[in-house]
C-alpha cells in the first residue's frame, strides 16, 4: 500500500476567475491535461513535495493557520507564454506578476512546509492516475525546493496545459484567498483538493 502522496500547496483563483481562465484554452481532445473546475484546477503553485499520509493532519493545520493570516492576495497576469518541455510538449501558461504579496506567501509556505515535505524519493505511484503520469512530473516535484529557494527563483504562473490559446483580455486581475493542499496528477496538475 502506498503511504505517500505527491502534493502541491497552491493558491486558487475565485470560481468566476477560474472559469474565465479555463475558457482561455481550446484543449486538444487527445491530450491528458485539460483544465476544468473539478479535477484539473487552475492554480498558482507555492510549494510541491511528497508527504506521508500520516502527516496530512499536520499539513492541514499549517494551511489553516497560513490562510487565517494571509488575507486576499492581489493577482495580476502579466502575459501568456508557451513553454516547451524536455519531452517536446508545448504548455501554455499565464505569467503572474511577482508582487510582494505573492512572493511573501510563497516564502511563508516554503518555510512552513520545508520539514514536512520530502523531495528526494518521488515515485509515479504517488500521483493520481489515470491519465498516465509523465516522468517530467517527478523531476518538478524532486527539484521544487532546490529550484525555488528564494524570491529571485520563484516564477508564479498558472499552467493552462496543451491547446490553442485564445485571445487574452487586456487585463486579468483578481484577489485570491483560497489556499489549498492538492494531490497532484500528471504534469503536476491539481487533481484533488485534500484540504
Amino acid at each position: 500500500m502506498n503511504n505517500h502522496l505527491a502534493v502541491d500547496i497552491a493558491l486558487l483563483p475565485p470560481d468566476v476567475e477560474s472559469e474565465k481562465i479555463i475558457n482561455l484554452v481550446e484543449h486538444f481532445d487527445d491530450k491528458p491535461t485539460k483544465l476544468n473546475s473539478v479535477d484539473c484546477l487552475p492554480h498558482i503553485t507555492l510549494a510541491m513535495g511528497v508527504i506521508k499520509k500520516t502527516k496530512l493532519e499536520t499539513a492541514f493545520q499549517i494551511i489553516d493557520a497560513l490562510s487565517k493570516n494571509m488575507g486576499e492576495i492581489p493577482i495580476s497576469i502579466q502575459r501568456a507564454d508557451i513553454t516547451t518541455l524536455p519531452n517536446h510538449v508545448k504548455i501554455s501558461e499565464l505569467i503572474v506578476e511577482p508582487s510582494p504579496d505573492i512572493l511573501k506567501l510563497h516564502m511563508d509556505v516554503m518555510d512552513a512546509f520545508r520539514d514536512l515535505l520530502t523531495n528526494d524519493n518521488v515515485r509515479l505511484d504517488y500521483f493520481i492516475s489515470p491519465p498516465e503520469v509523465s516522468t517530467q512530473s517527478i523531476y518538478w516535484v524532486q527539484n521544487y525546493f532546490k529550484h525555488h529557494q528564494s524570491v529571485d527563483d520563484y516564477r508564479p504562473h498558472i499552467t493552462l496545459g496543451e491547446g490553442i490559446l485564445k485571445n487574452l483580455p487586456n487585463q486579468i486581475r483578481f484577489n485570491a484567498s483560497t489556499l489549498t493542499l492538492c494531490h497532484l496528477g500528471t504534469y503536476c496538475t491539481c487533481r484533488k483538493i485534500l484540504f
